[in-house]
């Protein structure tokens, strides 16, 4: 195919701008593919070398602090149903909680189904669905975890740890964070009045203070 370039000219490009572009250029005016065109390219990512059985045997009783997450709950709470970390506004959310060992007992799944109730400013009611697995890291030695809303098609990630009152909080990965969010972290504990508390929080660079996104306060289920 003749792409209508003379020698010569490729000749004084070579010289002025290096081969590099030049075969850029070429590239660009000889494909007939468009670039929207191209077929997505997915990268996979290198294989993790499989855990040692010492390393395998430190999950359990890193994953043994947080059981106390397992059960069945009654959740009540509120989410945020304002963008930004300016006088935010909240709609209330209740629904259950199922949190069990899976995996061989290395990792525990959470799933919950939240009704969001009217909020104020005239959003409808709606359901929110999400279901996560959280397991112990023993060559970072840290927790980590996965979420996914399968209504969305969302999924992130988080790591963290435990401090030594028994509270757990996990930090999203960078790459997973909401728009305009600089940090989000959950943070699981259990109040003085009993049950368990999960909330999370968007760090708000400018006032220098966590803003609240969401809570859900648990009770045994009856």
């Amino acid at each position: 195919m003749r792409t209508g370039v003379s020698a010569g000219w490729i000749g004084g490009v070579l010289m002025g701008v290096g081969a590099t572009s030049v075969v850029v250029g070429l590239v660009a005016m000889t494909d007939p593919t468009r670039e929207s065109e191209r077929p997505e390219v997915q990268t996979v990512p290198p294989r993790q070398v499989p855990l040692t059985l010492e390393e395998i045997a430190r999950i359990e009783p890193a994953l043994a602090r947080i059981d106390w997450l397992v059960g069945q709950w009654d959740g009540t709470g509120d989410l945020k149903t304002t963008p930004g970390r300016t006088d935010p506004a909240y709609a209330a959310w209740s629904g259950p909680w199922h949190v069990s060992r899976s995996f061989e007992g290395r990792y525990l799944r959470l799933e919950f189904s939240a009704r969001v109730a009217p909020g104020a400013s005239g959003e409808a009611a709606r359901d929110v669905r999400y279901a996560g697995y959280i397991t112990y890291d023993p060559r970072r030695e840290r927790y980590r975890s996965i979420w996914l809303n399968p209504d969305r098609n969302e999924t992130f990630r988080e790591s963290g740890s435990i401090d030594e009152a028994g509270v757990l909080t996990m930090m999203r990965s960078q790459r997973d964070l909401p728009p305009g969010a600089t940090e989000v972290r959950s943070v699981y504990s259990r109040p003085a009045g009993g049950g368990i508390r999960v909330q999370d929080d968007e760090y708000d660079p400018d006032a220098r203070e966590w803003t609240r996104s969401f809570r859900f306060d648990l009770t045994p289920r009856r």
